[in-house]
């Protein structure tokens, strides 16, 4: 008898924990809800800091990103490397490979063995979010074999490209929209009595498009102003780039409007959602075509992902909230990582002048595409930027270059 009553015990013990599934807890620092390029590049920058960090690649993950072009992360670039000749073992093409579970968790496991303290998981669902008091407490998370897993994080970054961690926080969505005023002072002239459909400038299906933060990228922030003058730069930049050529806008009506593109810069607050403490996001979203064009580059995509894991790292170290975080302490970190924050066309991470066009362009210096480091300064300006910075510096009028007074500016200020 009770050998039965002990075998119906088991079964039922069985039964539990196959339909309802064992518990476990774990905790980390930091946790990246979704992968692709940009949660890989959060994660990654999360976890350079040694904070004990933890990527999720959903059932939804979507590994065909490997196959896009013009991606510019080394992360990227290393996955790829390790995945092809893996597939070539096996005689499979990159395509057929990422659709591999095993192969594509052994080259994971090979990218992130550099970083003892990251750790990820494959094939995962989200099944509930607890929130309290504008905190996300702990995540619930169900995968193979029906085992149910919670995991408790100081900050969550969502990098899934529909906001599945911001769905289950019921984040309200702030939409906003392109107006015909926004682009007015940049037609007169060009396209006169243009009668704006506004509902083209917005993606029709919202749902695509969740507005992630408090952002809203208008004509003003990525199109040339009425002098040709690269558009305002955020004080609290994050990211930067520029479109190649001009920017296209098709309307219902079959007509489309050309714009000429400027440097444009993508502020803190646009990876920070609504109401919600401990919550960062690797994408940024605009509700417009417009900025969704911009937004939407791989390189800014990868830059504003690496800025997100950054964010996350120093909130864990200061023990701060992402809304309370000094933007001036990301800023430093990305700089230090070589990631501009301010473009200019002729400036890259190697340049000399790198360090100096970012610390002067964020401050208002300058207001041209391109930096420009030897074009000859003139008297007035030397004097412009000596009164902002309350610096001397040697002009010899004819002969020294922007760069170079900007150089002597940057020493003075360093030193004192």
């Amino acid at each position: 008898m009770r050998f039965n009553q002990l075998c119906i015990l088991i079964i039922t013990l069985v039964f539990l924990l196959f339909n309802f599934g064992a518990v476990r807890a774990q905790k980390y620092d930091i946790i990246v809800w979704g992968a692709g390029n940009s949660g890989i590049s959060a994660a990654i920058a999360g976890a350079e800091k040694g904070n004990k960090t933890a990527i999720f690649f959903t059932n939804k993950t979507d590994f065909s990103f490997l196959l896009e072009e013009n991606i510019t992360s080394v992360y990227f670039n290393d996955l790829t490397a390790i995945i092809k000749p893996l597939a070539k073992e096996k005689g499979l093409t990159l395509a057929a490979a990422i659709k591999e579970k095993a192969l594509i968790s052994e080259s994971l496991k090979q990218l992130f063995s550099n970083y003892k303290n990251l750790d990820f998981f494959i094939q995962r669902d989200l099944m509930d979010l607890s929130l309290e008091d504008k905190i996300i407490t702990q995540i619930t998370v169900g995968g193979s074999n029906y085992i149910k897993e919670i995991f408790f994080a100081k900050i969550y970054i969502d990098a899934t490209s529909d906001g599945e961690l911001l769905t289950k926080a019921l984040v309200p969505l702030q939409i906003e929209t392109e107006i015909a005023e926004d682009f007015s002072r940049f037609v007169e002239g060009a396209v006169k009595n243009a009668k704006w459909d506004t509902k083209a400038l917005l993606f029709e299906d919202l749902n695509t498009v969740r507005a992630k933060g408090y952002y809203r990228l208008s004509a003003l922030n990525a199109i040339a102003t009425e002098d040709k003058q690269r558009p305002n730069i955020q004080k609290n930049t994050i990211a930067a780039g520029q479109l190649k050529g001009a920017l296209k806008i098709e309307m219902e009506s079959g007509e489309s409007y050309s714009f000429l593109s400027l440097p444009f810069t993508v502020p803190y607050f646009t990876i920070i959602p609504q109401k919600i403490d401990n919550l960062l996001i690797a994408n940024a979203f605009s509700t417009t075509k417009l900025g969704q064009v911009l937004v939407g580059q791989p390189k800014i995509k990868t830059d504003i992902a690496t800025a997100a894991g950054l964010a996350a790292s120093l909130c864990v170290t200061l023990e701060t909230t992402a809304k309370k975080l000094p933007v001036e302490l990301l800023q430093r970190e990305l700089l230090r990582k070589k990631q501009a924050i301010v473009h200019f066309n002729d400036i890259t991470a190697n340049s000399p002048y790198f360090e100096i066009s970012q610390y002067f362009g964020l401050r208002g210096y300058l207001n041209e595409a391109s930096f420009n480091a030897e074009e000859l300064l003139s008297e007035k300006r030397a004097k412009h930027w000596q009164f902002l910075s309350n610096q001397e510096a040697k002009l010899i009028e004819g002969k020294t270059t922007k760069g170079a007074f900007l150089q002597q500016l940057y020493k003075k200020i360093k030193e004192n």
